[in-house]
């Protein structure tokens, strides 16, 4: 929230504003009344607008300089205008991951699988990809870039109860020959990323969708040289089918989750309790009963992202066809894109290229749409 005017009248108590602030919605409350919100809610994260039922969180309230820059750059985010900047990029099948890396955009497909395909980002409309080669890769189901190590890293599901993580080390002008997996996976791969922290590497696991008893976990390994030892292994509770975890700046684990029609569909947040065993901090999407289409519901999300700020996740909702941009603690932004609005067809990644902002969103279609 940001601080508003004095003079306008507070959704909450109908009466002039006293300390306003101004809702990520744009209704204005006076500060106490956003206090009355917290008692009669028992909470301070997810509370609705009185008028439009927008969610805000009150930890949000500028206090000092920096928040009061975080939130400009939030509602800055909230009005700037999306745009189509040119032809997609066109590929065979759909799009099983993407990374950004040295002014390339790298991309793998569901077929052909062993095919890494890398589109220059200052190349023209049109021009056709180099293909990169990891022959063993079966059905590579994400795809994460590390530009200090200048890595490729991608999920591979080769097996019912089990995968492997590729590391393809890029250099520029160079085909890189792939002897053998970073890591051997005891459990089914879905998503990957890398810690903007430390450059450690995520990979979400979960058991087959098909069995009775979900599990899912986050292995999380450390790259040294040509060593790859995992070192922590983390059970993520009460989460159906994890497709992807990132860690944020603020040091929390968020997971999107769900697929079955009867399971929590949404994104959680994490935090390190005792033991370090996570403990469960918020959660956005449709509590029970599947997936929704609602205002801040989510439907199968497949993945996510932080902006080039690190200070917004894009959350790709992939049955309602749209990227929901949220806050670090859940607050949703806006619609950034949808189908109705920009086209886009049941998404499965987005990215961003940190450079100049352009967002490119892979489909199920093999299209990779390319926005401003």
């Amino acid at each position: 929230m940001s601080t508003a005017g004095s003079k306008l009248k507070c959704i909450k108590c109908s009466l002039q504003t006293v300390n306003a602030r101004e809702l990520p919605c744009q209704h204005v409350i006076c500060l106490d009344c956003v206090q009355v919100l917290v008692r009669e809610n028992a909470r301070k994260y997810g509370i609705k607008c009185p008028t439009c039922k927008a969610p805000f969180t009150v930890t949000v309230v500028p206090q000092d300089r920096r928040q009061q820059e975080q939130n400009k750059y939030v509602k800055d985010a909230y009005n700037v205008e999306i745009k189509e900047a040119g032809n997609p990029l066109c590929l065979k099948s759909k799009v099983m991951g993407m990374a950004i890396m040295d002014n390339s955009i790298f991309v793998v497909c569901k077929k052909p699988s062993s095919v890494i395909f890398k589109f220059d980002l200052d190349a023209s409309d049109g021009a056709e990809p180099v293909e990169l080669s990891i022959s063993q890769m079966a059905w590579p189901r994400g795809m994460a870039a590390s530009e200090k190590h200048s890595c490729l890293y991608i999920t591979d599901w080769n097996q019912m109860f089990g995968g492997k993580l590729w590391r393809y080390r890029y250099k520029r002008g160079e085909e890189t020959r792939v002897t053998g997996p970073a890591a051997v996976l005891d459990v089914q791969p879905f998503g990957v990323s890398v810690s903007p922290k430390n450059d450690e590497v995520l990979v979400t696991c979960a058991t087959p969708a098909d069995l009775l008893h979900k599990r899912g976990w986050i292995y999380v390994y450390k790259p040294c040289g040509d060593e790859f030892p995992k070192i922590r292994s983390i059970d993520l509770p009460d989460v159906e089918i994890p497709r992807h975890a990132i860690l944020t700046a603020s040091s929390q684990f968020v997971v999107c989750h769900g697929w079955s029609p009867v399971a929590r569909h949404g994104v959680t947040s994490f935090e390190d309790g005792e033991d370090g065993v996570l403990i469960a901090k918020r959660f956005y999407g449709r509590d029970s009963g599947g997936g929704g289409a609602g205002e801040n519901e989510l439907n199968r999300p497949l993945s996510m992202t932080t902006d080039r700020g690190g200070t917004l996740l894009l959350v790709v909702d992939y049955n309602n066809g749209r990227i929901q941009l949220l806050t670090e603690d859940f607050q949703l932004v806006r619609h950034l894109l949808t189908k109705g609005e920009h086209g886009i067809e049941s998404p499965r990644h987005v990215c961003q290229d940190p450079s100049t902002g352009r967002l490119y969103v892979g489909q199920e279609d093999g299209k990779v749409r390319v926005f401003n």
